[in-house]
């Protein structure tokens, strides 16, 4: 069973816009979904904090500033993990890890909220998107 304690960042630019990317179709969790932002595992050496920097810049190229915003938990019959979710603001221009995704891009709250609605998010983002949007981030 997955346990490992995650962190994701929720990237905005000044369009409100939300970065979002699609995961490649090999990955052994979530093939083909889509992701808010970045985020990964935890090391057993970092704080939450330190993690969501490095996971920001390995997976984004950013160093902007990071705000925490809350924590909630994802369980299925798989995984029961706690998410530690930040954000931070941008108005770069973000390269797409291509190791990782298959697209990424810019998306309207709108568009996003469609992706939530037709299960095409996955599913521990589903889980903190919507806490995101019931506590009005």
């Amino acid at each position: 069973m997955r346990t490992e304690p995650i962190v994701t960042i929720i990237i905005k630019n000044n369009k409100v816009q939300f970065f979002i990317h699609q995961r490649k179709s090999d990955k052994q969790t979530f093939p083909n979904l889509y992701g808010l932002g970045a985020g990964g595992k935890i090391k057993l050496d970092e704080s939450k904090d330190e993690a969501a920097k490095r996971e920001l810049w390995e997976e984004t190229g950013l160093s902007s500033p990071i705000k925490f915003l809350f924590s909630t938990k994802y369980k299925d019959k798989d995984s029961d993990y706690p998410i530690y979710v930040y954000e931070t603001f941008t108005n770069e221009q973000i390269k797409n890890h291509d190791r990782e995704w298959q697209y990424s891009g810019w998306m309207t709250k709108k568009e996003v909220d469609k992706l939530l609605k037709e299960n095409k998010l996955c599913p521990d983002t589903a889980i903190f998107y919507s806490k995101y949007l019931s506590e009005k981030y």
